[in-house]
């Protein structure tokens, strides 16, 4: 599908902001469900659709909790089987805090069952597609938000010694002030890297040089020292943080990690059930991340990854037949591997494996070519977003993280990978002039934006809340610091504010997300051509067209060598020959949008005779083509 066919979608008059849902939607627009109730939640609904639905367990948490997927998929006659057609992976709260990501899933969810009859594009979808649904990747700690005190963390319930001290969680926070909640403590400290923010003393900044003569405070969470180290809940209940724990750039040696990547079962599980599906052809997910505004921003690898100048050793560039004093780039040293035979044209030692030989840091931007699909999404997505009447809040975030479940699906499986945070909010909610998309986001995105964003969300809580996000400063006796001040933001508040403010910008981005799906790699057989060039003798070609809107491999996915190739089969019969063109190839990929790759053969055979051309991949579905030569 075109480009104009993918914004004619868009377009539609259902692409508005719709207003109203299913009875049972509008129930998961209403309060936050705690974990047990969502897993009850997907097995209710199998029990209501099981021709369309299968609960699937994807492993289990440290914690002991179910980490639950919800497979929906039609049964129409001589479809594929759900799992090996193409599919779509839909997550939410990897993080555990970003709780109105889940209950956006649940909404979802809702919204394709209930459209499967009903609304011809999603009946089309489930038709041919598979989608797989994961509301809750970090239940463990999610669950804090439900209990007493409140305390908002991103790990899970692994036991960690946090301050390598021979035990583990031994000093976490406490509900000083009996509030329920566990916020914040500040204590005047000359040697304080924290001064009060000058325009809202309610909210603290980074101490600078020109704070001289300022007084100068430290940041405690709420609670005591309890193991006697002179330190302040250094070493809470759990664990490891999920979105820190995956493959690609991992960090070692922080406290939110082990030692390792894929050191906890969350992590593994939600690995093995990717890696065992290569039908899977797009990331979706809700989570603090948006790529649809951000997704230039994967981190700090080294520029020279992708199109960078690289410096050879001397003895290295003299061996390759290279000009010491010129710096080639990744791709231009793997040409002159195989000029000289080291790294044959179809050998596995691709760019990837240079840069590891020449000790180059993981590659942290998108590779230029996959940024094409990137920039149209974005587009259209700011552009829908400022017709719709949403206003973009000032992220909370500025960029995917190293370690990071989205980094792992792009730069490890090679998908394409779209998140939204969705903070976006009716205008009437917001005192502050709508964003500026074509410049302001790249500025609030920054990490020196942090005190912006947070007077933005003080902003919230005063006009919006009546001052119920924060909680104001409170002097308390401390028994070891002495006099401080305990308050600050609601936990949860920034991530998940209440469900009433977000059923606009929920509605909103499950019909964009519902867009993308529809328009996923989708190869067809398009042109067929056979001319007779002799006695018995045919010319036959087939075209191979991408109807989708992304292409059937990303750029970085064919470095990578994932996903599988097109495997294109041309089978003869009985009496048959193939002269020219091979009875098998493998096609890397086809663009989006109309993306065509045509094959030839000349095939001698008797007139009326038939070949069998059969072309696909795991993650695109495979195809059959019986041809008369005539």
């Amino acid at each position: 599908m075109n480009i104009r066919s993918f914004l004619f979608y868009l377009l539609l008059p259902g692409f508005s902001v719709p207003t109203n849902g299913s009875a049972q939607n509008q129930a998961f627009l209403q309060r936050y469900f705690k974990p047990e109730e969502v897993v009850a939640q997907l097995k209710n609904w199998h029990e209501k659709y099981p021709d369309l639905t299968k609960v699937m367990i994807a492993g289990e948490s440290a914690g002991g909790s179910e980490l639950v997927v919800l497979r929906i998929a039609a049964k129409p006659k001589n479809i594929q089987e759900a799992d090996y057609r193409p599919a779509v992976f839909v997550s939410a709260n990897i993080e555990g805090v970003h709780l109105v990501g889940t209950q956006a899933i649940l909404a979802l969810i809702d919204k394709l069952l209930t459209g499967y009859n009903a609304d011809p594009q999603i009946t089309d979808l489930l038709n041919k597609h598979t989608v797989y649904v994961a509301p809750l990747m970090n239940p463990d700690a999610a669950k804090n938000y439900f209990e007493k005190p409140i305390f908002e963390r991103t790990t899970n319930d692994q036991p960690v010694d946090d301050d390598a001290d021979g035990k583990m969680d031994e000093d976490g926070p406490e509900d000083l002030n009996r509030d329920g909640m566990i916020t914040q403590m500040r204590v005047k400290d000359k040697n304080g890297l924290w001064v009060l923010n000058r325009a809202d003393p309610r909210l603290m900044e980074r101490r600078a040089d020109s704070s001289a003569g300022v007084a100068a405070y430290s940041l405690f969470t709420e609670g005591i020292d309890n193991d006697g180290d002179g330190k302040y809940n250094e070493d809470p209940p759990g664990g490891i943080d999920l979105n820190r724990d995956f493959p690609h750039f991992f960090e070692y040696q922080t406290n939110l990690n082990d030692m390792w990547p894929d050191s906890t079962n969350e992590t593994s599980a939600w690995m093995i059930f990717l890696i065992a599906r290569p039908n899977i052809s797009l990331i979706l997910s809700y989570s603090l991340t948006n790529t649809l505004l951000n997704f230039r921003q994967f981190g700090d690898g080294d520029p020279r990854m992708f199109g960078g100048k690289i410096k050879l050793p001397p003895h290295l560039a003299r061996y390759l037949g290279a000009d010491p004093q010129q710096s080639p780039t990744l791709r231009e040293i793997r040409r002159l591997m195989e000029q000289k035979q080291i790294a044959p044209a179809d050998s596995m030692l691709d760019e990837l494996r240079i840069a590891s030989f020449l000790g180059l840091t993981p590659i942290a931007s998108i590779e230029p070519e996959d940024v094409k699909f990137f920039q149209y999404v974005r587009e259209e997505y700011l552009r829908k977003i400022a017709e719709s009447g949403l206003t973009l809040w000032p992220e909370t975030d500025a960029g995917v993280k190293k370690g990071s479940f989205l980094s792992y699906c792009y730069f490890h499986l090679g998908l394409p990978v779209f998140s939204a945070n969705l903070m976006a909010f009716p205008k009437s909610f917001t005192e502050n002039r709508p964003l500026d998309t074509k410049s302001d986001y790249a500025e609030i995105l920054l990490p020196e934006s942090a005190v912006r964003t947070e007077q933005a969300f003080l902003r919230f809580s005063d006009t919006v809340l009546a001052g119920k996000g924060f909680v104001a400063w409170q002097p308390f006796k401390h028994p070891k610091l002495g006099q401080v001040e305990i308050g600050g933001f609601v936990p949860f508040l920034r991530y998940n504010p209440p469900l009433a403010k977000m059923k606009e910008s929920i509605l909103f981005h499950n019909h964009f997300f519902t867009a993308l799906m529809l328009h996923t790699a989708s190869t067809e057989i398009g042109k067929v051509k056979v001319v007779k060039n002799g006695r018995e003798m045919y010319s036959v070609s087939v075209t191979l067209v991408n109807s989708g809107w992304f292409p059937t491999a990303t750029a970085y996915g064919r470095i990578q060598r994932i996903p599988a190739p097109i495997v294109v089969r041309l089978k003869t019969g009985k009496g048959q020959m193939l002269y020219s063109g091979k009875p098998y190839e493998e096609i890397a990929a086809i663009d989006g949008r109309g993306g065509a790759r045509t094959l030839t053969w000349t095939v001698q055979g008797k007139q009326g005779s038939k070949i069998t051309v059969t072309a696909g991949a795991a993650q695109i579905g495979f195809l059959k083509r019986v041809i008369e030569l005539r």
